[in-house]
């Protein structure tokens, strides 16, 4: 069986969602990965050995992008026909002067480290990232892959950047 002409949430038999159970989602990675393991087929031909290899790279890869709810978000957006332009796409004005302090903020850690600026910063990131899901959520819940309402997407793409914006925040304060 071919998995590669699947979007991932048909791999693990998923409705395409931006909330999963992840329950279900496990038990079905480890299903298909005991099902397409290529040690199960070292005795079939060399096609049959590299599509194994093949699925299984395709299973890897769609439990690593659904497992993660930032990616998933994406995918389920890029499933909807929401772009994505590398490089030129933008948070509102309004959230970047809201994110100026704690830029500020985090360049005084990275001069001077302090473990206090430190996890006041994970707090106030923590909380903004809180604040955020809870303006979003509705959106969250409303969302269907089936509904032509093209605000949801619109409205979870800019959730989606925002928290990609914290993440590059969280990414520069660990790093």
């Amino acid at each position: 069986m071919m998995l590669k002409n699947k979007n991932y949430f048909e791999i693990f038999d998923l409705p395409v969602s931006i909330e999963i159970d992840d329950k279900a989602l496990t038990k079905a990675y480890y299903k298909l990965t005991m099902e397409y393991h290529p040690d199960r087929y070292t005795l079939m031909d060399a096609d049959v050995q590299l599509q194994a290899i093949d699925n299984t790279a395709i299973i890897n890869e769609a439990y690593k992008v659904i497992k993660d709810s930032q990616a998933r978000l994406k995918y389920v957006l890029l499933l909807s026909g929401v772009k994505f332009e590398e490089g030129k796409e933008s948070v509102p004005q309004e959230f970047l002067m809201d994110m100026m302090d704690i830029n500020e903020e985090l360049m005084e850690y990275k001069m001077e480290p302090d473990m206090d600026k430190k996890n006041k910063l994970i707090k106030q990131l923590a909380g903004i990232e809180s604040k955020l899901f809870e303006q979003f959520s509705p959106f969250i819940t409303k969302f269907s892959f089936d509904n032509n309402n093209q605000e949801l997407p619109l409205a979870l793409k800019d959730y989606y950047l925002r928290n990609q914006y914290i993440n590059n925040l969280k990414n520069n304060l660990n790093g």
